[in-house]
């Protein structure tokens, strides 16, 4: 049960910081297509999102919506231009 839980907590971290990520890629973009770095990495993170939402088997469509306004709750004190950005970031990540 352990190391279920360590799996679990891992797995976690790794969505937390997806999401984190793809929402200051998507911020620094500054509504424009996101240059070649850019895409390679943010495709290489909507992956490994996607992997990681899988092997912890939830099944909900909207999830990485919920899983971005979380994100932009927890740090929009600290980054208030994330609530500016909030339905950009909302629309490519649920593209």
């Amino acid at each position: 049960c352990g190391k279920e839980k360590e799996l679990y907590d891992e797995n976690a971290a790794i969505i937390a910081d997806a999401i984190r990520a793809i929402s200051f890629i998507v911020y620094d973009s500054n509504d424009k297509d996101l240059i070649p770095s850019q895409t390679k990495i943010f495709k290489n993170l909507i992956k490994e999102l996607r992997t990681e939402i899988n092997y912890l088997g939830v099944g909900d469509h909207n999830i990485y919506g919920k899983l971005v306004e979380v994100n932009i709750d927890l740090y929009s004190e600290r980054y208030p231009f994330l609530l500016n950005k909030k339905d950009k970031i909302l629309e490519v990540i649920n593209s």
